[in-house]
């Protein structure tokens, strides 16, 4: 009833955020923040190169502009119940809205809308999200509903685990200008999205890349994404379990658009030694294809590294195309015998779809 609100005298006059830094000893730097809203943050546009003085800005980053909130090895943000929102003006400027690098991260029912992007999280020895949202990345002047695009790293997330375990439960992403979450990036690390929505994503609602990362998303939505999962370039081992993947331009795909046809030998983005997964999934209606196995370096198909088990699909062709020893028990979607199927997936009980 009465939160806490950080936010200049003006939407054009920004503010700038806040920069956990790492600390000495046994000392550990904190932000806890409860029933909190900050607005029209990232004054600084150029962020990461530091004045003259003042301590290096060590953040991974796809883009410059400040975050709201930075948090630095061993520092610590904990925030619930929290808004962090930026100006409702189309042209206005506006920032990330995280940047982490060793930190911790721990978010209960936060809100991340009207950013240039959701930020770049790497080696997060704790990370924890729960029925949160990240919506609305995009630039300005460029409206997130319209067919407009820039490439231009307007993702949701950006997640590099690092080794360890990242955790997403019942949190929306979408309306991003680029990928919902992007998990791209060498080196092990998981993460598990459980219960989550993803929705208008431009490119993917969840992008993999990167040799041994394993990102897995179970009993969620990827509805009206430009790829509902994508196993990219690297080696990720993707898996989508009991999901439903409805109305994307394509469901869900082994390979990506990069494409640079030196094949499977080399490395990067041209090697594809990964793995994608649909066990007990509904792979419907997406425009392209349901389940695809295809990349743009070699142009082969690669059905053998699409496992798909237990799962339905729309299209014929792609129910015949994964029909080798290690796809079993799936079948072609009819409405009239599995509508009752959608039902564990409607946000509110008994709804129409």
């Amino acid at each position: 009833a009465n939160p806490v609100v950080f936010a200049p005298q003006n939407t054009s006059n920004l503010w700038g955020g806040f920069w956990l830094q790492q600390q000495s000893g046994a000392n550990v730097a904190r932000l806890t923040a409860t029933g909190t809203i900050f607005c029209c943050w990232g004054a600084n546009q150029n962020w990461y190169t530091a004045p003259a003085g003042e301590p290096a800005r060590t953040f991974p980053h796809h883009r410059n502009e400040q975050p709201c909130i930075a948090t630095a090895a061993g520092a610590v943000t904990t925030l619930t119940d929290v808004a962090m929102v930026g100006p409702t003006g189309l042209s206005q400027t506006r920032g990330a809205a995280l940047a982490t690098n060793g930190g911790s991260l721990i978010f209960t029912r936060v809100l991340a809308q009207r950013c240039i992007t959701g930020g770049e999280q790497e080696g997060c020895p704790a990370f924890e999200m729960n029925a949160s949202a990240f919506i609305e990345m995009t630039e300005p002047g460029l409206d997130v509903d319209s067919e407009g695009f820039a490439d231009a790293d307007n993702d949701g997330l950006y997640l590099v685990p690092r080794g360890r375990t990242f955790n997403l439960r019942k949190t929306l992403i979408g309306w991003t200008k680029d990928d919902g979450v992007d998990t791209g990036g060498d080196g092990a690390g998981t993460v598990n999205f459980r219960g989550c929505w993803f929705e208008n994503c431009i490119h993917e609602g969840i992008s993999n890349s990167g040799v041994d990362r394993v990102p897995r998303s179970y009993d969620s939505v990827h509805f009206n994404n430009g790829q509902g999962m994508e196993c990219g370039y690297g080696g990720p081992h993707s898996l989508l379990s009991h999901c439903a993947v409805i109305g994307n331009m394509v469901g869900a795909r082994f390979g990506d658009n990069y494409g640079n046809n030196s094949g499977s030998s080399g490395s990067g983005t041209s090697q594809y030694l990964g793995d994608m997964t649909s066990a007990g999934s509904l792979l419907l209606y997406n425009y392209f294809h349901d389940s695809w196995a295809i990349d743009f370096s070699r142009w082969t198909y690669s059905n053998e590294r699409f496992t798909m088990t237990d799962s339905k699909v729309s299209k014929p062709g792609d129910l015949a195309a994964q029909n080798g020893v290690e796809d079993t028990g799936n079948s072609l979607w009819n409405p009239a015998a599995d509508g009752a199927l959608l039902a564990p997936f409607m946000p509110v009980p008994g709804s129409s779809v």
